[in-house]
């Protein structure tokens, strides 16, 4: 989840979308949709690259061991699993929406420098 591009788009997405998400206990019913085409576009984005270096059939046996497997792909990168994880763990989406919209709001003067995506959590390791 470090590809470029890919940083790209989801620093798009965000200036896009956080303006809808407020820093308050409650989830509006407007939040769902958004978290949803997120996940979906991580899930595009997973299934892209899965499907550029593997067969068709190797992808979906390693979709179908994956949650059998867990214990194994955490020894090898935990780093890994748990980016992953937190890329589709709600209150951490959420989270990220809000310090993108804080971090957009508090200095619009240098909107660019600060609104980076090492400021979210996500960074370039490519």
């Amino acid at each position: 989840m470090s590809d470029t591009k890919f940083l790209a788009d989801q620093m798009e997405f965000f200036e896009k979308h956080s303006s809808v998400f407020e820093d308050t206990e409650e989830n509006k019913l407007e939040y769902s949709p958004i978290y949803e085409s997120y996940v979906y576009i991580l899930e595009s984005v997973i299934d892209s690259k899965l499907n550029e270096k593997f067969q068709p059939s190797e992808t979906e046996a390693f979709y179908k061991s994956f949650k059998d497997n867990l214990k194994t792909y955490e020894e090898i990168n935990a780093d890994v699993l748990d980016t992953l994880y937190g890329f589709i763990d709600f209150d951490k989406f959420k989270a990220r929406m809000i310090q993108f919209k804080n971090t957009l709001t508090s200095d619009s003067s240098s909107t660019a420098a600060s609104a980076d995506s090492s400021n979210l959590g996500l960074k370039d390791t490519s």
